[in-house]
């Protein structure tokens, strides 16, 4: 039996203990007892009060057995929420801790989440299909014995800020109804006796009247100069002659101007959890920082050469394609321009060692960036490896956190869309992004268009075209990649 020492005093009859120190907290809710010393025993046995993780408190009155609120946790590091996409695991199910219980839609993919205890789901928060899913918002609870589900069919979750709103609402709605009744008793008739008499015989409502008597009381005074007030109007009325009526002179018949109103047809597409993180990090990318553009044209035929010869010795499913001559010539550039391989962190520049180079996959969900670690210090068929292993996880809406996190380059290409340049938008806090274009033949000769995006906050001008150079002399002498 687990005890917990707390100097309770005279406050013991309190329905609340707070727990100074989080080692005393529980990551179940658990039943207690305390005796005359203070001590604070768990029972497993007697559901009569529990510790809440949450709120670091003791519940001497709750009639909960132990269990465990299950929040949804943060499955990549720019997630603040996310979708429920499937339930794995149904209510009263058995869990052991490591097993996928549901599928979770973040930013970039679809994972699976585990369970953080072995037990049963007594229930489920938060079902299948709930959009924007706050991260540490309760999804479920586990319980470790199944003969307590049946205690959580109607449980509900309420939090602070919830319980915050209620209150601040039924303060607007009392004060709303004060408003009210104020305004009823502003509307009872206050008139005295002989001002009401006066009113009825010359067919006026004293409720129409403001009264200058005591406490806004109506006097005979108020009703006489109201009922003068009204003469007055009704004589000024008739005194007025008439408006002259002027009979309209006949207009040329003109067509009126024929407008065709075009009714359209449309649909309304829901907005991806990764496709709202693309529109929300292009925006800021493109409002915040200060894009520049670098553009060169590179002669690779000797890099095609190159391909074709190893492809020749290599097995079908190894052959290697351009752009892993591309990755490797962008990671061997960063040893001319180091500051092209950092991150702006707002209040300072980081500057890596190694470079992680992420590289655009087009996924029926979206833009993904899966990342391709230290790949300077790869051989040509370790990238090609590494990229069609990354290109199917994308694809099949299967990557992981760390399969995209921390890149310090990326590199795009339209060149399968024939787009023979394009600009690219820089992935924050990266600072900066190569964009490639298609080839174009001419001469016996392929070239192809390279533009560099880069953040002015960190890379100045001269720095990206050494960097843009160094990488242009890798793709047209492809052999120079071998003796660096």
């Amino acid at each position: 039996m687990n005890k917990f020492n707390l100097n309770i005093g005279l406050n013991a009859c309190l329905p609340y203990i707070f727990i100074h120190h989080s080692r005393y907290v529980s990551s179940y809710s658990c039943p207690i007892s305390i005796n005359r010393t203070g001590t604070i025993n768990r029972l497993y046995t007697h559901p009569v009060a529990r510790i809440d993780p949450i709120y670091k408190q003791i519940n001497l009155f709750s009639t909960l057995p132990t269990h465990r609120v299950v929040k949804m946790p943060a499955m990549s590091p720019t997630m603040t929420k996310g979708n429920i996409a499937n339930w794995i695991k149904n209510e009263g199910d058995a869990v052991e801790i490591g097993e996928p219980i549901l599928e979770i839609e973040t930013d970039k993919a679809t994972l699976e989440f585990t369970a953080p205890k072995d037990g049963y789901i007594a229930k489920i928060l938060q079902p299948k299909g709930t959009k924007d899913c706050a991260v540490g918002d309760p999804i479920c609870i586990i319980v470790p014995d199944k003969d307590d589900i049946a205690q959580f069919e109607s449980y509900v979750e309420i939090d602070n800020k919830t319980k915050q709103t209620s209150l601040h609402e039924k303060s607007i709605d009392q004060k709303q109804a004060h408003l009210k009744t104020k305004e009823a008793e502003q509307t009872i008739d206050k008139a005295s006796p002989l001002a009401k008499s006066i009113a009825k015989k010359l067919n006026i409502d004293t409720k129409n009247i403001k009264g200058t008597g005591f406490d806004g009381q109506v006097t005979k005074s108020d009703v006489l100069s109201f009922h003068q007030n009204q003469q007055q109007a009704q004589t000024q009325t008739t005194q007025t002659p008439p408006p002259v009526t002027q009979t309209p002179q006949p207009v040329a018949q003109t067509q009126p101007n024929q407008q065709t109103i075009h009714k359209q047809n449309y649909i309304d597409i829901e907005i991806s959890a990764t496709r709202a993180i693309i529109a929300k990090r292009m925006t800021d990318s493109k409002s915040q920082i200060p894009h520049y553009y670098l553009k060169t044209t590179a002669d690779i035929t000797k890099t095609q050469t190159l391909r074709t010869q190893l492809n020749a010795k290599l097995a079908p499913s190894t052959r290697l394609s351009l752009n892993d001559f591309f990755l490797k010539a962008a990671a061997l550039a960063m040893s001319k321009a180091p500051e092209l391989n950092a991150s702006w962190q707002g209040s300072h520049i980081r500057q890596y060692s190694t470079v992680d180079i992420s590289f655009a996959v087009n996924t029926p969900k979206g833009l993904v960036t899966p990342t391709l670690r230290n790949v300077a210090a790869k051989g040509l068929q370790a990238i090609n490896a590494d990229s069609k292993r990354m290109v199917q996880k994308a694809l099949d809406g299967k990557l992981l956190p760390d399969d995209y996190a921390h890149g310090t380059f990326t590199i795009t290409s339209l060149s399968a869309s024939g787009i023979e340049e394009f600009a690219a938008i820089i992935n924050p806090p990266q600072v900066a992004i190569l964009a490639i274009g298609c080839g174009v033949a001419s001469d016996e000769k392929t070239k192809v268009s390279f533009v560099l995006s880069c953040d002015h906050r960190v890379v100045d001008g001269a720095v990206g075209a050494a960097w843009l150079a160094e990488f242009k002399k890798f793709v047209e002498e492809p052999v120079m990649m071998l003796v660096v």
